[in-house]
């Protein structure tokens, strides 16, 4: 018996829902004078993306690409030490996640070095080998697997967002998108569980997701692939990209389905992530909420995502 199913049938009704949203993004296209300097920093900003907020990232390697400019290269950031990492980002409030065992020098080292080797220190040559693909012997997935901070998830978590991010940002094209696994976190897994659209049969596993507890990374694995699966099955159902769909999950997980404070029908957040990815007034309400099990079980709100400490997410 598999641990984690997909219910398709649940996916149709959350599907046919989502067939009627209006989906937008927050990052456009704009033009960049310098497309290295763009591609490096989020190559750099995605690779050592865990356990961290995303803004808060974003914002201090930016502060310290045009600040220092000259440290922010791939031949400078092959040597750097870890104690200089943790100082870039060392405003950060929950200190915990920048120690060492998250190994953001050790990923920095990584990625910059096998950069400057074998790819003349250059994003964009890594994507002119991939030849504008994500599949395949040669497609851009398997050329990140090289760099040990996208190389370590077997679902390619990273790489998903660096493909999607580049091209939400009009920075590269890619002619394959039947090829993109849509990169899921916790975020979306504990959307998809109380929702509905996977469900775990293995009782040992609902156990730790109930309490809390540590899952492996096979069971890690085998939730985060249920999801993409039941994300590919929405999206045959809705017609809609599945990064639309991942988007939005996401947002959800982020702003309305918390972990221990659920806010199915009664939300006072403005300027919320999920205005950010749809165009809808939800009045205050998780979009979801007609077609949540959770929402109509509230028992099954004990779930939570699978707790797994990971340079992956």
């Amino acid at each position: 018996m598999r641990k984690v199913i997909v219910d398709k049938e649940k996916c149709r009704e959350v599907a046919l829902l989502m067939k009627d949203f209006s989906f937008k993004h927050p990052e456009t296209k704009r033009d960049f004078q310098d497309l290295e300097k763009e591609l490096f920093y989020l190559f750099t900003v995605v690779g050592i993306c865990h356990q961290i907020n995303w803004n808060f990232l974003m914002k201090a390697l930016k502060d310290i690409q045009e600040n220092y400019p000259s440290k922010f290269t791939p031949q400078y950031m092959q040597e750097i030490s870890d104690k200089e990492i943790y100082d870039w980002l060392s405003a950060y409030p929950k200190k915990w996640r920048l120690e060492k065992r998250f190994k953001r020098g050790e990923l920095v080292r990584d990625m910059c070095g096998v950069l400057t080797h074998k790819y003349e220190g250059r994003v964009e040559n890594v994507l002119r080998t991939s030849e504008n693909k994500m599949g395949g012997k040669n497609g851009l997935y398997t050329l990140l697997k090289n760099f040990q901070a996208y190389g370590e998830d077997p679902l390619c978590k990273k790489s998903a967002v660096f493909i999607d991010l580049i091209d939400r940002f009009g920075l590269w094209e890619f002619s394959d998108w039947d090829n993109y696994i849509p990169p899921i976190d916790y975020q979306i897994t504990r959307i998809a569980l109380r929702n509905g659209v996977v469900e775990v049969k293995d009782p040992e596993l609902l156990k730790k997701l109930e309490n809390n507890a540590s899952v492996t990374q096979e069971e890690d694995t085998v939730i985060r692939s249920a999801v993409i699966d039941a994300l590919a099955e929405m999206t045959k159902i809705s017609n809609r990209h599945s990064k639309d769909l991942q988007g939005f999950y996401w947002a959800l997980g982020r702003e309305c389905c918390d972990s221990d404070n659920p806010r199915c029908v009664f939300c006072e957040t403005s300027n919320c992530s999920v205005s950010a990815y749809m165009n809808i007034n939800c009045g205050s309400r998780c979009p979801l909420v007609n077609v949540c099990k959770a929402a109509k079980n509230k028992e099954l709100l004990k779930i939570r995502e699978q707790n797994f400490e990971t340079t992956f997410y």
